[in-house]
């Protein structure tokens, strides 16, 4: 058992201006209450999430036991994976991505539809407007999944760059390239390069072969006699591309004399040249890789992959068996189910080639426990203005010790505890305000009362009034905001009394307020 700890970390960010916003040029994805896709005008479903790319609008819906759509709305799409962030495959059994009228590609799609690494995925390019594209370098790269690409509703007139447009796709068997035009491209050395497992090719007559291929592992190259054709029940009967139909049709082609053709002036298909096989004629054997994920509850979930090869068994005149070679077959990549808060100590179990000296294998994955990150969010309006980070293990319950920015007062009220789940972007907004301190000034009047006696002597006398106002200050931007003025009053002053004479005036009581002016009375006693 790990010893599991927690660490602390702060940091706050200063918002001097307020509206600050951040935005995200790419693709943005955020969770959506479910409801039907109907009100879309769409197919039954569940959305899941919702986000856009570029201007496109999309949906991840759940269809049926665990069957998924990623449908993309009438918009221009942003450049980068089609695939967008957030979205988890794991659970995954079959992925269709569509496109609405209207869906306009970027002029750059390099890399667009790489490494989607779900095992069954289809996608419908029938609406997919290619026609500003000019860049298709690697856009299905290293993607396990287009068992079958057709790509006939593809405009590639403006396209200078599909190097590596292909490149890796060792599943790929099937391309319909009938509408390609590689007459502008530019970098295209290694259109085609890594597809192994290619055997069915529609090409139209804007297709140059030789510009895809590099000089080496081309996809040209058609496997040994006697292997048999992904998916089929035929096998390959001599080491040439057959025309099936369109120009030609019937001509036989070394990989060479298939990359060097020229004057193709119509859509055309070529095959492997093969031939049904029966079981009469081929004997077959079976080589399972097992493999076993020790999951965190300490259950264990199996996946057998099982690939089948074959040979020809050929009886002679005399009688005697004469045997063909062992035809190859292949384990595809392998990755093991995610499970949040933990990752498996084979991320990915690669593919690899099975051939008569392969045997049944065992490959046991384990999962360990992955140190999991919360994030605090002091927010004040739309803008995070500091952040605190706590660690644990999935399942663990942290007491935070709320701190908010300096400056900042916390506003409401934050959860006493957080159980950490396997997100892996777990976080906790707490609202805060900037700080208001409060200070005051004063203005001060002052009233003299000169109070002049009959023998002649003067006695002076003052009265003191203060009013004050309260001042806000806000303690992030500095501005400051004032209270009201209050008010004071100079009391009514008793005169002293002389006998045979009387004061030409009476001092009173005066309000006084922020535009009161200093005062001076003059107390006279005139005989009676």
């Amino acid at each position: 058992m790990k010893k599991k700890s927690f660490i602390f970390i702060s940091s706050s960010v200063l918002a001097l201006s307020m509206g600050m916003m951040v935005t995200a040029q790419n693709v943005g994805a955020e969770t959506a209450t479910p409801a039907s896709v109907s009100e879309r005008g769409s197919q039954n479903g569940e959305i899941v999430k919702t986000g856009v790319s570029g201007t496109c609008k999309w949906d991840y819906i759940k269809n049926d036991d665990n069957n998924y759509t990623l449908q993309f709305h009438a918009g221009n799409l942003a450049e980068g994976k089609i695939v967008p962030e957030g979205i988890n495959f794991w659970n995954c059994k079959n992925l269709k991505i569509t496109f609405d009228p209207g869906v306009i590609a970027p002029e750059n799609c390099s890399k667009m539809f790489s490494y989607v690494n779900v095992q069954n995925a289809s996608v419908d390019f029938k609406n997919f407007d290619t026609s500003h594209v000019t860049d298709m370098s690697c856009m299905f790269s290293g993607s396990i999944c287009f068992l079958n690409l057709d790509l006939s509703s593809f405009d590639t007139s403006h396209v200078t760059n599909m190097e590596d447009m292909f490149y890796k796709c060792g599943s790929l068997q099937s391309l319909n390239l009938s509408n390609f035009d590689m007459t502008h491209l530019q970098n295209n050395s290694t259109v085609f390069s890594a597809t192994c497992s290619l055997n069915h090719l529609i090409v139209g007559p804007k297709v140059d072969l030789s510009k895809g291929a590099p000089s080496y592992g081309t996809i040209f190259e058609v496997p040994m006699i006697g292997t048999t054709v992904p998916g089929t029940d035929k096998v390959v009967t001599s080491r040439r591309w057959i025309a099936t139909s369109g120009y030609k049709q019937g001509t036989k082609y070394t990989p060479d004399d298939l990359m060097s053709l020229k004057g193709r002036d119509q859509v055309t298909v070529y095959d492997w040249d093969t031939t049904p096989a029966s079981a009469n004629n081929y004997e077959s054997k079976a080589v399972t890789r097992t493999i076993n994920l020790h999951l965190p509850d300490g259950s264990v979930s199996t996946d057998r992959q099982t690939a089948t090869i074959k040979r020809l068994i050929n009886v002679n005149s005399d009688g005697t068996i004469t045997y063909g070679p062992w035809s190859k077959a292949q384990w595809n990549q392998y990755r093991p189910q995610e499970i949040p808060g933990y990752e498996p100590d084979q991320a990915v179990i690669p593919a690899l080639s099975v051939d008569a000296y392969c045997w049944d294998t065992t490959i046991d994955v384990y999962y360990d426990e992955v140190e999991q990150t919360v994030n605090i969010n002091y927010v004040y309006g739309d803008t995070v203005v500091g952040t605190q980070k706590y660690t644990g293990y999935v399942g663990d319950v942290i007491t935070p010790n709320y701190h908010a920015p300096r400056k900042y007062d916390i506003v409401s009220i934050p959860e006493e505890s957080i159980t950490i789940d396997g997100s892996g972007n777990q976080s906790v907004t707490v609202k805060v305000e900037p700080r208001i301190t409060q200070s005051s000034e004063s203005r001060t009047a002052v009233r003299t009362i000169n109070i002049h006696q009959p023998n002649g002597a003067s006695r002076n006398y003052q009265q003191v009034a203060v009013v004050k106002r309260t001042i806000y200050t806000n303690m992030v931007t500095g501005q400051k905001t004032y209270g009201e003025w209050g008010t004071a009053r100079w009391d009514a002053f008793p005169l002293p009394n002389f006998v045979g004479y009387r004061p030409n005036q009476q001092v009173q009581t005066q309000e006084v307020d922020f535009v009161t002016q200093d005062d001076i009375v003059d107390v006279v006693y005139l005989k009676m």
